[in-house]
C-alpha cells in the first residue's frame, strides 16, 4: 500500500493549483517586462487599482485625474496583456 504523493488533493485539484501558480508566474514576469515603460505615478495607481482600491480613492492619494487613471490602467492592461501572450509562446 503506497501513499499518494500529494496526500488529501484530489488530481485535479492539483493540476488547478499548478495552472494557478503558472498563471502568476507568467504574469509576474510580464509585469517585469513592462513596468519599465511606465513612470512611478502610473504604477503606482496600477498597483493601488490591483490592490483592490476604487478609481476615485487612487485619485484622491495621488492627485490624478479619474479619466487619467482609466486611461492609464487600460494601457497597462493592454501591455500586460501583449507582454503575456508573447511569453505564453515563448514558454510554452
Amino acid at each position: 500500500f503506497e501513499k499518494d504523493i500529494v496526500g488529501d488533493v484530489n488530481t485535479p485539484d492539483v493540476y488547478t493549483i499548478a495552472d494557478e501558480c503558472w498563471k502568476r508566474h507568467i504574469t509576474n514576469l510580464a509585469w517585469e517586462r513592462v513596468s519599465s515603460i511606465f513612470d512611478e505615478s502610473n504604477k503606482r495607481c496600477f498597483v493601488l487599482l490591483e490592490e483592490g482600491h476604487t478609481v476615485k480613492d487612487v485619485s484622491e492619494l495621488t492627485g490624478i485625474k479619474l479619466n487619467t487613471i482609466y486611461g492609464v490602467r487600460r494601457r497597462i492592461i493592454q501591455k500586460l496583456k501583449e507582454e503575456i501572450r508573447l511569453l505564453e509562446e515563448e514558454l510554452g
